[in-house]
């Protein structure tokens, strides 16, 4: 009676959190409060109550019963104020001083999210995403959680351009902001499983092609964007919000990948503890699985295409043969030469590094061990290489030059020698047609190169560093800052 008391003879009419608050303990409390519920419905109050939460002279605790009173709007109103106080917001999560006070704001966000239409939450998901490309971690943050989130709420071509969007900001300079990029990415991975019951789309392709963003984050070339992968794959496995069988669905797809890329790290302290916490988190899921499960079942591809090159530097040409090379059912790899005989090449690791880079988000497409060095023109080499995949056919991936003018395809056929050994051969629009018959007696498989990346070479990329031009429309973004950064 004290409380209630207390409660019915407080003057909170100055402040509409205040007279909120009011209300609510008033309804809990049984009292009559009909008449100060009608006060918090008078034009201007939700406009005033966004502005003094941009305030920074206003207490944090009336700013989260700001964020509550807006909410309670929301659903009293039938959305018609939705778009305005969503926009309120996205711009507390921003800006306001307080965590409390971010995370209240994110959370009455994505419960409003239902009530907007689609081109409104189309609206405010690119101002938030706009946000991230600010590269201040005091604004960008708290974002990617939320964020992640509410684009689940667009149509699938609206969240395609979003994750195009993400994989744009992987190629930032900035390194917040490519942390940013990764979290939001994290994010919609992890509550993805929602997507298929609001549209209807299963959408597995996308599902493959956040995962790689993922991955791409873990090949990076600077050490806080591969502590933040590290991170956040961590945590996908330690998620309450990602399932059973979506955990071991994404552990299928990126374990191979997961432990070559581990592998390639250069050995930080902090990143060791990075990787053992990530590990820590994967290892308790494996052991799980093994439990509830038995033993995972890995996709492996019947055909494996093994595909040499110089890679000097590594080109979307080259790049669109690969995809060609892996759509066909291939597992593609990678074996980069230690140097040329026709040209002078970068080094080694260098080129290898931009290899890297650029196919650590493709599924089905690696690097080739090092420590394996395999000579085409050698049969012993090439009946090693068949025996390492012995449940796969291994083709050798090869341009009409190599076949039409290499000495080893000239030479006398042995046993294992390179004219047993299936082939897949690419040419470019305008290359002679090689001869018939061909001097191979294995499987054969013929591609041609896309027009769009037929003026794409090595050569023209070199002679445009060299003149400092742009060079983005021959290799990934990421590996034009990388070439500019060495």
């Amino acid at each position: 009676q004290v409380i209630a008391a207390a409660v019915e003879a407080a003057d909170c009419a100055a402040s509409a959190p205040l007279l909120f608050l009011q209300v609510q303990l008033g309804t809990e409390l049984g009292l009559n409060v009909s008449s100060k519920k009608a006060l918090l419905g008078r034009p201007g109050t939700a406009s005033t109550v966004s502005l003094d939460n941009l305030k920074t002279a206003t207490p944090w605790v009336l700013k989260a019963a700001g964020v509550e009173y807006l909410l309670d709007q929301v659903e009293r109103d039938g959305g018609a104020n939705a778009l305005h106080i969503a926009t309120h917001f996205s711009n507390l999560i921003k800006v306001s001083e307080h965590v409390v006070v971010r995370r209240m704001a994110g959370a009455a966000l994505l419960s409003i999210a239902p009530v907007l239409t689609p081109d409104r939450r189309n609206e405010i998901a690119v101002e938030m995403s706009k946000a991230l490309e600010t590269g201040q971690a005091e604004i960008s943050k708290y974002i990617p959680e939320y964020l992640g989130q509410f684009v689940l709420w667009l149509t699938p071509r609206e969240l395609d351009e979003v994750v195009v969007q993400m994989a744009v900001l992987l190629s930032s300079p900035n390194t917040d902001v490519v942390a940013a990029a990764l979290a939001t990415v994290g994010a919609m991975l992890e509550h993805y499983t929602v997507y298929a019951a609001r549209f209807g789309e299963e959408g597995g392709a996308r599902r493959r092609r956040m995962a790689g963003l993922l991955l791409k984050g873990l090949a990076d070339r600077r050490e806080a964007v591969r502590q933040e992968a590290l991170h956040i794959l961590g945590s996908l496995f330690a998620s309450q919000a990602l399932g059973y069988e979506e955990k071991a669905s994404l552990f299928t797809l990126i374990s191979k990948k997961l432990l070559f890329l581990i592998g390639e790290q250069p050995e930080e302290e902090l990143t060791f503890f990075y990787t053992a916490a990530s590990l820590s988190h994967i290892y308790r899921f494996i052991v799980l699985h093994k439990i509830q499960s038995g033993p995972f079942q890995f996709e492996t591809p019947e055909k494996a295409a093994f595909f040499p090159g110089t890679f000097d530097p590594f080109s979307l040409s080259h790049k669109g043969i690969v995809h060609a090379i892996r759509d066909l059912g291939f597992e593609v790899y990678l074996a980069v030469d230690e140097f040329s005989w026709s040209k002078k090449a970068q080094p080694h690791l260098i080129r290898r590094q931009i290899v890297n880079l650029s196919i650590a988000g493709d599924f089905h497409v690696h690097l080739f061990p090092d420590d394996i060095p395999v000579n085409i023109a050698n049969p012993a080499d090439l009946r090693r290489l068949t025996e390492l995949f012995p449940e796969q056919q291994v083709y050798i991936v090869a341009g009409s030059d190599v076949v039409a003018n290499a000495s080893s395809y000239k030479a006398e056929p042995k046993p294992f020698s390179i004219h047993q050994m299936n082939h897949v051969i690419f040419r470019r629009a305008g290359e002679a047609e090689l001869p018939a018959p061909l001097p191979i007696t294995g499987q054969v498989i013929q591609l041609q190169l896309p027009p769009h990346l037929e003026d794409i070479s090595s050569t023209r990329i070199r002679e445009n560093v060299d003149l400092n031009r742009d060079i983005s429309n021959f290799i990934d973004p990421v590996i034009q800052d990388f070439i500019y950064q060495n």
